[in-house]
């Protein structure tokens, strides 16, 4: 009878240091997700970073194509007026003149 009751004794803390241990492992394992999280977290903004810089620098190359496009189409516009309005200065100012004076050709 004692030899039973040794026995359970002993089975009894042979069951609780199992579970402290599991309580032991299961601490360290949360843990150790939490410290998984922060790094997958750390090295998704990482990448997240690198790629806002990248779309960064992209744009505004872009923005200096399209202004430098831009500033061309607008020098050409301009060089177009200018030809037209010396080529038709005279034309112009005659018309002007003649619709405020009332004058039909």
């Amino acid at each position: 009878m004692k030899d039973m009751i040794t026995q359970i004794i002993e089975m009894d803390k042979r069951a609780r240091e199992a579970t402290e241990l599991m309580q032991k492992d299961r601490l360290n394992l949360e843990q150790e997700i939490v410290l998984l999280k922060q790094e997958i977290r750390d090295k998704y903004l990482e990448r997240v970073q690198k790629r806002l810089m990248k779309n960064r620098v992209l744009e505004e190359e872009h923005a200096k194509r399209v202004l430098e496009e831009n500033r061309i189409k607008r020098s050409e516009t301009t060089e177009k007026l200018n030809l037209l309005h010396e080529k038709n200065r005279e034309i112009w100012v005659d018309q002007i003149c003649n619709r405020v004076l009332g004058y039909n050709d």
